[in-house]
C-alpha cells in the first residue's frame, strides 16, 4: 500500500450505490451497446460519468481483495468472448475497455479514479 495516501475513516456513502442515471450516462451507455467495433468501443473511457467512475471503483474494489483468486472476466485478453454474451452489456464494455487500458499499469487507472474521487465527481 502506498504510504502517501492518507487513509480516513471508512463511512458508507449511500451515493456509491446509486442505480439512478442522468440522462447523459442513459445516452452514453445506449451509443456504446449499439457499437461493434472495439476501435469506437475503446472511447468508452475518453468521457467517464459519475455512474462510470463508481463502477469502476468497485470493480478496482473487489479485484483488490481477490488475493489468490484471478478475475477470468474480463482481462486484457477475453474482450474476444464479448460477442458470446447475450447483448452487450454496457458494464462488460466498460470493465473490458478499462482492463485493455489499464492492466500493465493497475495504479495509472486507480490514479485517474482517485483524481475524479477528489474532485467529487463519482457523488
Amino acid at each position: 500500500m502506498n504510504e502517501n495516501i492518507k487513509l480516513e475513516t471508512p463511512v458508507f456513502d449511500r451515493r456509491l450505490y446509486s442505480t439512478m442515471l442522468s440522462t447523459e450516462e442513459k445516452l452514453k451507455q445506449n451509443l456504446f451497446k449499439r457499437m461493434r467495433s472495439s476501435v469506437n468501443v475503446s472511447k468508452i473511457l475518453e468521457n467517464l460519468t459519475p455512474d462510470d467512475v463508481r463502477y469502476l471503483i468497485q470493480a478496482e474494489d473487489e479485484l483488490s481483495q481477490c488475493s489468490v483468486f484471478s478475475r477470468i472476466f474480463p482481462t486484457a485478453s477475453t474482450n474476444k468472448y464479448l460477442k458470446f454474451l447475450e447483448g452487450p452489456r454496457y458494464y462488460d464494455i466498460l470493465l473490458d475497455a478499462w482492463e485493455r487500458k489499464y492492466f500493465c499499469n493497475r495504479a495509472r487507472g486507480i490514479r485517474r479514479l482517485q483524481k475524479l474521487c477528489n474532485k467529487k465527481f463519482h457523488l
